[in-house]
């Protein structure tokens, strides 16, 4: 016959008992807490994912803007050259123009100036000629055959001489 060592039985009893205690104690809260654990640390690599792609994409974001700032910057030099060329051709047009206007402006007052300096030279040639005309003819004539005299006396200085001054 088989013999029944209770103090066997009473050590698998009490590990029986003491196992159902440990799993209905201390497995749950510890699996519990392990399960806590585990759900936070996935909750945290979850949430440090979202922050580094929201990192990611506001470096992207910030690096767009700083490259769009650039382009900006660089049309608004390029333009203000552009407008820099273009106030300077115009300054040099209206410069040039001015310069031109000035010239042609001194050449008709050397033309106007000539052609008085040529009617005043007319004029004394004229008087001068009259008075010697005059003191030769020594006699007095009247206004109207004075002026007669001094009119054929310019035609005559035209046709020579004052006529081939340049006006």
């Amino acid at each position: 016959m088989v013999s029944i060592d209770w103090g066997m039985f009473w050590e698998i009893v009490n590990f029986f008992i003491l196992l159902f205690l440990l799993i209905k104690y201390l497995y749950g809260p510890i699996t519990e807490a392990l399960e806590k654990r585990k759900n936070k640390i996935e909750n945290t690599l979850t949430e440090a994912d979202k922050k580094r792609e929201e990192a990611e994409d506001l470096k992207q974001k910030y690096e767009n803007e700083l490259a769009n700032a650039r382009q900006e910057a660089q049309a608004i030099i390029n333009k203000a050259r552009q407008q820099g060329e273009e106030e300077k051709k115009d300054i040099i047009k209206e410069a040039n123009e001015e310069a031109n206007r000035k010239l042609k402006r001194a050449e008709e007052e050397i033309v106007r100036a000539k052609k008085q300096a040529v009617s005043e030279l007319r004029d004394e040639v004229a008087s001068v000629s009259i008075l010697i005309a005059q003191k030769l003819i020594e006699k007095s004539i009247d206004q109207q055959a004075q002026q007669q005299i001094v009119s054929e006396y310019i035609d005559k200085l035209d046709g020579e001489k004052i006529g081939e001054a340049k006006c």
